[in-house]
């Protein structure tokens, strides 16, 4: 794009981001009425293709409430488009998981850019290997996005009439994730007295290679990853997918001879239980829930201890007790992507965790875990 069509792009994105915004916190009362539908109609031509998804989605449900509508159409249909100079534009309403308001479905918008990243080049190869991730840089999005700590959109988040049978799209925020990492992870972590003076160099790269290694983690333990994925809207498959995927990484980064290996699993490791694991109304996160139990594993294996000085973190401790967690973990998982939830159940009960029908929760806190929820919740807000 030249500098007239750049500004112009911007205008429009700022238009359409100001308009979502007004609509979640003033919300007209039919879809008909919504401000973000007039600034769809006006769409310019590098935008009208994604904008036709969303307006396909809203005369779908015409004169109805925002809570009525479905993002069918995006879930469905959405293509990232990835040549030199475009932008992408996804309007859904969905669920914004980190957002102030965990459950919060309401019409969302982000414009970015995308760039396709590959798994390093160190990482072992496995039968399951899907070595691109989509990246995006941010250009403008709608406040949940911007405000929370939310940081990958799939299908499987937006809000639809029938949850699709594969996953049609992923996308990582990349910015915002390291721009989260660098000011509510890296913080806790140096008030601990935890930070290498590695583990602040170049945080943006160590944080997307961590990523990566999660997701290497995923398909390294299901080979059916890829179609499985759209399950995972069952919070306690969720959960146990994402720990085992976690664990996984964690053996395959000890395992590794890189110098990178040890910082990867730091910022792994450090985002987890200094972020993660502490946002408010924790219960209704997957990540948060994910982060705490990877905590106990931690205490467990003794790499996280308490010592009269104060915590400390010392991840080679825990590589002894990697492979048998994980064996445990990856049969969980296998039974619960069957719909057997009984491994699972006694798994999370052994560690102290109530399962019932309004959710998951903790019934016991460790001593360790309460001070440092003490420390990371102290330190984010100074």
């Amino acid at each position: 794009m030249d500098e007239d069509a750049c500004k112009s792009a911007s205008d429009w994105s700022g238009s359409l981001i100001a308009a979502v915004d007004a609509d979640n916190e003033f919300p007209p009362d039919s879809c008909d009425q919504l401000r973000t539908l007039r600034v769809l109609e006006d769409a310019p031509d590098w935008a009208r293709e994604h904008a036709s998804l969303a307006l396909a989605d809203l005369a779908a449900v015409g004169s109805g409430p925002m809570a009525d509508l479905r993002a069918d159409t995006v879930a469905r249909d959405f293509t990232v488009l990835s040549g030199v100079g475009q932008l992408n534009v996804l309007v859904a309403r969905m669920l914004v998981p980190g957002s102030p308001w965990p459950g919060h479905r309401g019409m969302e918008a982000v414009v970015f850019r995308s760039r396709s990243s590959r798994t390093p080049n160190w990482f072992p190869e496995h039968e399951t290997s899907h070595d691109v991730v989509t990246f995006a840089d941010t250009v403008a999005s709608s406040a949940a996005l911007r405000n929370g700590h939310g940081h990958v959109i799939f299908p499987e988040l937006l809000a639809v009439s029938e949850p699709l049978e594969t996953q049609r799209f992923g996308i990582v925020l990349a910015d915002h994730l390291a721009y989260l990492y660098r000011t509510h992870t890296l913080p806790v972590a140096a008030a601990l007295g935890w930070l290498n003076p590695s583990d602040a160099r170049d945080p943006g790269e160590l944080r997307t290679i961590a990523f990566h290694a999660h997701e290497w983690g995923h398909r390294a333990t299901d080979e059916g990853y890829a179609e499985n994925v759209s399950r995972h809207r069952r919070r306690l498959l969720a959960v146990v997918s994402e720990v085992t995927a976690d664990v996984a990484a964690l053996q395959m980064l000890a395992a590794s001879s890189h110098p990178l290996a040890p910082r990867v699993a730091r910022a792994l490791v450090f985002d987890r239980i200094l972020r993660d694991a502490w946002l408010a109304r924790w219960e209704a996160h997957v990540a948060s829930i994910v982060g705490r139990v990877l905590l106990q594993f931690l205490i467990r294996s003794g790499a996280l201890t308490e010592l009269p000085e104060g915590l400390t973190l010392e991840l080679a401790a825990a590589h002894g007790s990697l492979e048998p967690e994980l064996a445990a973990l990856h049969r969980t998982y296998r039974a619960s992507n069957r719909g057997d939830d009984t491994a699972a159940i006694r798994y999370f009960a052994e560690n102290g965790w109530t399962l019932d029908r309004s959710g998951i929760s903790l019934s016991s806190a460790e001593p360790v875990l309460e001070q440092l929820q003490h420390r990371a919740r102290e330190a984010q807000s100074a």
